[in-house]
């Protein structure tokens, strides 16, 4: 072990020296087989010439995440992969995890071989590129990326040789993952420092049942019966065609599953996330405050369904019902909600097959990464909304970010300091402390969440609370054990990147487990 670190690093070193250098499909392979992420023949030999086929590809990937070995959940179901076929595990965790797709009509393509484009949609997915359309962007990506220097015959149809796999391999373990500024290679080797016999808090039979929730959906033949955020039970009618979001988040879900919308509000902050199918439609106001909001354009525009959020969108929402107006308020707090909420959003538009897509691609991804967190030595974690007031207002446990910090048992000692309790009528889900309090229970960990306005978390609470001598006393604070939290995850709901924050924060709680976080995110 103490070989294969002391490589890993001076492989470090010498790219960072080098800044990319080529290195040729030969010295690719000597590297890695001595970091022992290649094989060889029986006899060692490397055949640079050979050319790989999908499933031979695929392997020298998860070796690359030091998963070769790990099991899926559940089986993919490819028809052209025989339960014995010698990659048969390997493909069912791939797929599982989402390093793989297939090649339509249920196949895998085993057997075929492995084109340029393909396998670098693999790497890249390595990195923690999950974008739906990465496969499109592959090789522009990796020539930005310079995963290709060194490689010779790198068209995108071109079937990949070992030897350019090699370098596509080597130049892979040597770039930054996705929001990070931490190499692959270096994540892998903070990985390996982790025992692996510690003491889990979670076994297959603990894990949160974050289908609970949606298994109270009752789907029939034309309609979705639920309970919605009001606590009122809704039964609406599949496929309305006039739906009018009043919430942005929301407005995003509703497309992300299959719908459309007629008219929607709009804010300066969230623009950025809107499908193009929902930013040529009519916009009913220039914010989310009920205020804003006239009952006359809306029901001038004679919606089926308007879809609204909690806290004061609720007592609107009661006035539209009051009128003949069919309303959803939805609720999505937590990952139980994102996950009933794409069931009755899939079936409404038709697209059931969305929701067990959800299940396999958000779902999983998370009950794996829970799996390992550890039982013990979970550390004190304070996360704190970023602000100009010079004032710390604290995440409780009823925020969808604090509750993935709480799922990932991180000790949240705002929970333990304050005494307001949590009314979700009024969507209050935080409560300011006292800088002098937290003196009596000191986070080891701070992670500051905000919107986009801020923008450089760290820069701009280090700015308002420079003067602060109580919060620069903090120990998180002297040890810079500070962590900005992406808005597109954590100011806005994650949705279908749910397993992407989570994620996100376990690298934070956990570094020697899930590889180390980047104190500061960069926006994609």
């Amino acid at each position: 072990m103490k070989k294969v670190l002391s490589l890993m690093l001076i492989a470090c070193m010498m790219i960072s020296s080098v800044a990319f250098a080529a290195v040729t499909p030969e010295m690719a392979g000597q590297e890695l087989q001595s970091l022992g992420f290649i094989k060889g023949d029986a006899s060692g030999n490397l055949n640079a010439d050979d050319v790989l086929t999908r499933e031979q590809a695929l392997v020298t990937v998860l070796r690359l995440m030091k998963a070769e070995n790990n099991k899926a959940k559940k089986a993919a179901d490819f028809a052209d992969v025989p339960a014995d076929h010698w990659a048969k595990m390997a493909i069912d965790y791939a797929a599982e995890a989402g390093i793989v797709n297939g090649i339509g009509d249920n196949k895998f393509g085993v057997g075929r071989k492995v084109n340029t484009q393909s396998y670098l949609t693999m790497l890249l997915r390595v990195l923690g590129y999950n974008d739906k359309d990465v496969y499109s962007k592959a090789m522009t990506m990796a020539k930005d990326m310079n995963l290709l220097e060194g490689a010779k015959n790198v068209s995108a149809g071109a079937a990949v040789k070992r030897g350019d796999a090699f370098v596509m391999m080597y130049n892979t373990l040597n770039t930054k993952l996705a929001n990070s500024d931490m190499t692959l290679l270096a994540s892998l080797d903070t990985k390996s420092e982790q025992p692996a016999d510690y003491a889990k808090a979670y076994t297959e039979e603990t894990l949160p049942n974050y289908e609970a929730k949606a298994n109270e959906v009752v789907v029939t033949e034309d309609s979705v019966k639920f309970v919605d955020g009001s606590g009122k039970e809704k039964v609406i009618k599949k496929n309305p065609q006039r739906v009018i979001g009043l919430y942005p988040s929301h407005i995003v879900f509703w497309y992300q599953n299959g719908g459309n919308m007629v008219a929607r509000v709009r804010t300066k902050t969230s623009e950025k996330n809107m499908p193009e199918a929902a930013k040529n439609i009519e916009i009913i106001a220039e914010t989310s405050s009920t205020k804003a909001f006239s009952l006359e354009k809306i029901v001038a525009l004679k919606p089926d369904v308007v879809i609204t959020g909690i806290g004061k969108q609720m007592a609107f929402a009661d006035k539209l019902n009051e009128l003949g107006i069919e309303t959803i308020v939805v609720d999505n707090e937590s990952l139980a909600d994102y996950i009933k909420y794409v069931k009755v959003f899939a079936n409404l538009n038709g697209k059931p097959e969305l929701y067990d897509e959800a299940l396999k691609t958000v779902l999983n991804p998370i009950k794996e990464m829970l799996l390992k967190v550890p039982e013990e030595n979970n550390p004190k974690t304070m996360m704190m909304q970023v602000n100009d007031k010079g004032t710390l207002v604290a995440y409780l446990k009823g925020t969808t970010a604090a509750g993935i910090m709480e799922d990932l048992k991180a000790v949240n000692i705002a929970a333990a300091l304050s005494e307001q309790e949590q009314d979700k009528s009024k969507g209050v889900h935080k409560t300011t402390l006292s800088f002098e309090s937290v003196l009596t229970n000191q986070p080891e960990l701070i992670l500051l969440k905000h919107s986009r306005k801020q923008k450089d978390g760290r820069a701009f609470v280090a700015e308002h609370l420079a003067d602060n001598p109580v919060w620069n006393s903090y120990t998180a604070v002297k040890s810079d054990n500070i962590y900005d939290l992406p808005p597109i995850h954590f100011h806005y709901k994650p949705m279908k990147n749910y397993a992407e924050a989570y994620e996100y924060i376990a690298k934070i709680l956990y570094p020697e487990i899930f590889g180390a976080q980047s104190k500061n995110y960069e926006e994609k």
